[in-house]
C-alpha cells in the first residue's frame, strides 16, 4: 500500500476511507458509509478532504435506483514521482 505512507498522519476515518477504497476499487459515498460503518456526512467530508489532497477522484456514476445517480470514488493511480 504505497498511498498509505502518505496518508499516515491522517485520522482514522480517513485511514478507513482509503483502505475500502484500496481494496473495493471504486465505491459511492453511501456504500462507504455503511461498509466502514459512519454516518454518510463524516464519510462525504473525509472524501472531500481526500479529494482535496488529490489522494482519491470521482471515477462516474453508479447505477440509479431511481432518483439521482450516486458518484463513484476511487483512488487516484499512483503518479510516476511518487516513486
Amino acid at each position: 500500500m504505497v498511498y498509505l505512507r502518505r496518508i499516515a498522519f491522517y485520522s482514522k476515518l480517513k485511514h478507513n476511507t482509503f483502505e475500502k477504497l484500496y481494496y473495493e476499487r471504486a465505491l459511492t459515498c453511501s456504500n462507504l458509509s455503511s461498509s466502514i460503518d459512519k454516518s454518510i456526512p463524516l464519510v462525504a467530508r473525509a472524501l472531500a478532504e481526500l479529494k482535496q489532497d488529490d489522494v482519491v477522484i470521482a471515477e462516474g456514476h453508479a447505477d440509479s435506483t431511481g432518483g439521482r445517480k450516486a458518484l463513484l470514488n476511487r483512488l487516484r493511480p499512483k503518479p510516476k514521482v511518487w516513486n
